[in-house]
Formats: C-alpha cells, structure tokens, sequence
C-alpha cells in the first residue's frame, strides 16, 4: 500500500506515503498538542526533516544527519521572533542566531576560542 489513512488508539489521524518498496517516507499527523507535523524521512526510514506547529501555535523545522541527530533547527519563539540552532554530530548546540533586543548579542557560539564565529 503505497497510501495509509490511520487513526491511532488514542484518535490520532495520520496520513502515510510510502515509497515503491513500503518504506513509509512522508507522515502527516497531528502531535500530542493537536498540532500539525510533516515528518520526511530516509529510504532506510529515519527522520531527516520534520515541520511541526508548536503547543504555543509557533512553528518548527528540524533537519537531521543520516544517524537521525538533529543539525539544524528554525523556529518562531511566541513573541514572533525567529531563531536558528546549528547543532554538531552530537546533538551539541554550536551556534545560536536570534532576534535581540537594541544593545544585546542575537548570536551565540559554543565552538573552542580559535574557532569562535563572530556574531
């Protein structure tokens, strides 16, 4: 079945695309906060991207590497504000780009001292 149509135990509605070979590769669903999210995945099945409304009706990408650890992520913060977190193969914050206020720093890295970006 190459399309799937699901409610799952708890009512949770899900539409599923798979590809030739059954692997499911696009999900949309709603989230435990009634949100909606788009999840793609690999031909192996892993998530690589996945778009979702926040419980805080604010939204979120994520992109992850093959060995399904978060790299990049976009968001709006409530106040409308948006952000990108540059994560290393370990899942480790590297570097943080928001919105400041007039007088502060939107930029933020956590790289060794010869290797800083500038913000």
């Amino acid at each position: 079945m190459r399309v799937a149509v699901r409610v799952t135990d708890d009512g949770t509605p899900s539409v599923e695309l798979s590809d030739p070979s059954g692997t499911p590769r696009a999900r949309l669903s709603l989230a435990s906060n009634d949100g909606p999210r788009l999840a793609l995945t690999s031909a192996g099945g892993s998530p690589v991207a996945v778009f979702a409304v926040q419980a805080d009706d604010t939204a979120k990408l994520t992109l992850d590497d093959a060995q399904g650890t978060t790299r990049l992520a976009l968001r709006t913060h409530s106040d409308g504000a948006p952000s990108i977190v540059l994560d290393d193969a370990s899942g480790k914050e590297r570097l943080v780009m928001t919105r400041a206020p007039p007088g502060r720093r939107g930029c933020r890295s956590t790289t060794k001292k010869d290797v800083r970006a500038r913000c």
